[in-house]
């Protein structure tokens, strides 16, 4: 017993070696530049997405095609959905018609085509 007390002893005398302030602080900017950095990336990730996401405006022409396959609208359309402007007008190449559904979105310089055949006529 008088062997582990006086083990117990040593250890709990041992100290540790402190740091000093400026290991500190190096070592917390270190890891604030880490959180900076991870955010920043974060952030161009997530703008990046919702920029590039055109599902709302791929429903919209979708709605449009089905409209103008039950004849519901005339061509040429034009329209405007969110910061999105729609066209719809008949086009012929090579003796082939088509029906163009485009959307182009000035805000971010993106265009969205839909190409259909015109089997009409």
């Amino acid at each position: 017993m008088v062997v582990l007390k006086k083990y117990y002893y040593v250890l709990v005398q041992k100290k540790l070696r402190a740091s000093s302030l400026v290991e500190t602080l190096v070592a917390t900017v270190i890891i604030v530049l880490m959180f900076a950095v991870a955010s920043l990336t974060l952030n161009n990730v997530f703008k990046n997405s919702i920029q590039n996401n055109t599902d709302s405006i791929d429903n919209q022409l979708n709605y449009l095609v089905y409209q103008y396959k039950n004849e519901q609208i005339n061509i040429p359309f034009t329209d405007e959905y969110e910061d999105w402007e729609i066209t719809i007008q008949k086009e012929t190449k090579k003796s082939e018609k088509y029906i163009l559904f485009e959307a182009t979105n000035n805000k971010y310089k993106k265009s969205v085509l839909k190409k259909l055949v015109d089997v009409s006529e």
